[in-house]
């Protein structure tokens, strides 16, 4: 079928045009016929999921039978029955259902991929019948020429995104493209954010479900750079990562705090042992109950930060628990908690450089600027002090607002966490320092307190003179964006 480069180059992913507008084929029988098809087969899936309360999955089936018959009551009730929140409450999806479900849309995909053939056959302006192949896409048709076509016009399909210049993913995303997947708009954890966060789309690698309100571009550069993180990690630190681990974290980044706080606070309340208030004020919060990660695209106080920095900080202690720790369970509230805040500051400030390799640069990482003012302003904690802190010591201390110099300009740090500051000195020393000849030693380090919510020695542990780490600290605070190294 063809799909000349024009035709999609000129449209975007187009919902599926109704079965009672007067579209050229509208009055075919061919084309009733296939309707009909599609109805029985959507509601005979809207009763199972009804039944095993997949409600998801009947919201999106009946919102597809209402744009195929407005006038249908059933599909109209199920559409008013739950709010987002109650969405959310529903039943996952078995793999049979799901299976089932795959198969039966495929074939519903097929027959409008080979509707679309007859009305090419016809003679009709593919520009017209364009609709058709975007709904054959949607329900997941795998036709060999369907496909193709696509291909030979230069698009790739992405999923809930459509069809998008395959110039403009290579660029994106380079030759790692291919990893990528991308959800179909009836898969479960993509509705499960839909239900509450309508502006969503997303794209995988991985281990990762990435969720935003960003445009495809936004989202798969970000995307890109947490595969080159979590590359570096596992390169640099290697990894005990289970094998049959199939867990996958949602990475929910919204582009606008407001929807932050919006979409997030709700989604904590009525958790057992969390007050929903200590996510107030936040950018960034891992429920790992669900394995979901929200962060805001941009810092709520400071937000002269990069585009990744806080997706980056955050991702890094997921990463750190699922490959340093091989997925341990515990949570980290005692003493050495800050290390995991250093590992976020450190991963704040990855960057690729000109070869597309990635590396921790001290220069991008705000939290050493921090440091460095307060350390010359005599604000850090004394070191022995700071050592034996625990994360309730942490959170009651003062969070004050100092000018930084950062990105070559003067601006004000607000809210500064000095204890994150603080350790973020000390991980990046570790980390830079010799050539980074401790960080299989630091990979240990990290993966025991996620284990054990218990820190040993430092210097000790990493086989160092005693206060070897700190001196690296200062080293790392020397390196400080934007000011002269002593």
């Amino acid at each position: 079928m063809r799909m000349p480069v024009l035709i999609v180059a000129c449209l975007i992913l187009l919902p599926f045009v109704p079965a009672h507008a007067k579209e050229p084929w509208a009055d075919e029988p061919a084309f009733k016929s296939l309707v009909k098809q599609e109805t029985k087969t959507l509601r005979g899936l809207l009763t199972t999921a009804l039944k095993k309360d997949y409600r998801r999955q009947a919201w999106y089936l009946a919102d597809r039978l209402v744009q195929l018959d407005p006038t249908d009551d059933k599909a109209t009730d199920v559409l008013d029955r739950w709010d987002g929140q109650e969405l959310t409450m529903g039943q996952v999806p078995n793999k049979g259902w799901v299976k089932k479900r795959d198969g039966t849309l495929r074939k519903l995909g097929d027959a409008y991929f080979h509707f679309g053939e007859v009305l090419e056959a016809s003679g009709m302006d593919p520009l017209k019948y364009y609709p058709i192949n975007i709904r054959a896409h949607a329900y997941g048709s795998q036709a060999g020429n369907l496909l193709t076509a696509l291909d030979q016009a230069g698009y790739v399909w992405l999923g809930v995104y459509g069809a998008k210049p395959r110039k403009e993913v290579d660029t994106l995303l380079g030759e790692a493209w291919s990893s990528f997947t991308f959800p179909q708009e009836y898969e479960d954890k993509y509705l499960e954010a839909r239900a509450v966060w309508p502006e969503a789309n997303g794209a995988r690698w991985g281990q990762w479900l990435l969720l935003t309100d960003h445009g495809y571009k936004e989202a798969l550069r970000l995307l890109g750079m947490l595969r080159a993180a979590e590359t570096w990690m596992v390169d640099t630190f290697g990894s005990k990562a289970k094998k049959n681990d199939k867990t996958v974290t949602r990475l929910l980044v919204f582009s606008e705090w407001q929807a932050y706080d919006k979409i997030g606070r709700p989604l904590l309340e009525g958790r057992k042992r969390l007050d929903p208030a200590d996510f107030d004020g936040t950018s960034g919060w891992h429920d790992r109950r669900y394995d979901r990660l929200m962060v805001c695209w941009r810092h709520r106080d400071n937000p002269y930060l990069g585009d990744d920095d806080l997706m980056l900080g955050h991702a890094a202690k997921v990463m750190a628990r699922r490959h340093l720790a091989g997925g341990a369970g515990g949570s980290v509230q005692g003493k050495g908690y800050w290390l995991l805040e250093g590992l976020r500051g450190a991963f704040e400030g990855f960057r690729l450089d000109q070869d597309g390799n990635g590396e921790i640069d001290p220069g991008s990482c705000w939290r050493l600027a921090v440091a460095r003012v307060l350390r010359d302003q005599g604000l850090l904690i004394p070191w022995d002090e700071f050592m034996e802190l625990s994360e309730l010591q942490g959170k009651k201390l003062d969070r004050p607002t100092i000018k930084i110099k950062f990105g070559g300009t003067e601006r004000d740090a607000k809210n500064v966490d000095i204890v994150a500051a603080q350790a973020t000195a000390l991980v990046v020393g570790i980390l830079k320092t010799d050539g980074g000849k401790k960080r299989k030693r630091f990979a240990k380090l990290v993966g025991d307190l996620l284990k054990r919510d218990s820190l040993p020695d430092i210097d000790k542990t990493l086989g160092l003179k005693k206060g070897k780490a700190v001196a690296m600290a200062e080293v790392a605070m020397d390196a400080a964006h934007g000011l002269e190294n002593k």
